[in-house]
């Protein structure tokens, strides 16, 4: 990704976000109503990425904690975690401007946030990343990057990557 900065977490006062375009509409407004106060609340912690010489944020995720219940989850992440919930990492938001879709952005963002989740879970003790998916197409493009995701049973529209399979491959 050469014509963009390494993502990096959000900095309220250099990073612009009015500008920010997706064809998501609650994604965008998330983003530029409450992503500010999120990041700085400790709640959602958001990564973004700018071109080379703009603070123009162009693509962006939030990770925070989660938990999904035991009855919940795929019986890979349950083993030897009695009936507690399983701790996971939830990633909470992403998004690609449409003026930079096409370029791999969203499957660049996607794999950085497996990589930090993987490297925050050996601190944190999280056995998985989660996404809910707002459509289909979401769903095939998390899909498309790792087909690793399983989702939830009963649930497939919430998709769930075990620690031990990102480790797996080799991210």
């Amino acid at each position: 990704m050469a014509a963009y900065t390494t993502p990096h977490s959000l900095d309220p006062r250099r990073h612009a976000l009015t500008a920010f375009r997706c064809r998501s509409a609650a994604i965008e407004a998330w983003l530029q109503r409450h992503a500010v106060n999120s990041h700085q609340g400790n709640f959602p912690h958001v990564t973004v990425t700018t071109p080379h010489g703009s603070d123009e944020v162009v693509a962006f995720y939030a990770l925070c904690a989660a938990a999904i219940e035991h009855t919940a989850a795929p019986e890979a992440l349950t083993r030897g975690g009695g009936q507690h919930p399983i701790p996971a990492i939830l990633l909470a938001q992403l998004g690609v401007h449409t003026q930079h879709e096409g370029r791999g952005l969203g499957r660049h963002m996607v794999l950085d946030a497996i990589r930090r989740s993987s490297a925050i879970s050996t601190h944190l003790g999280a056995r998985a990343l989660m996404v809910h998916c707002e459509s289909r197409a979401a769903r095939d493009f998390y899909l498309s990057v790792l087909p690793s995701f399983v989702p939830l049973p009963g649930e497939p529209m919430t998709l769930v990557l075990s620690m031990k399979a990102i480790k797996a491959t080799g991210l």
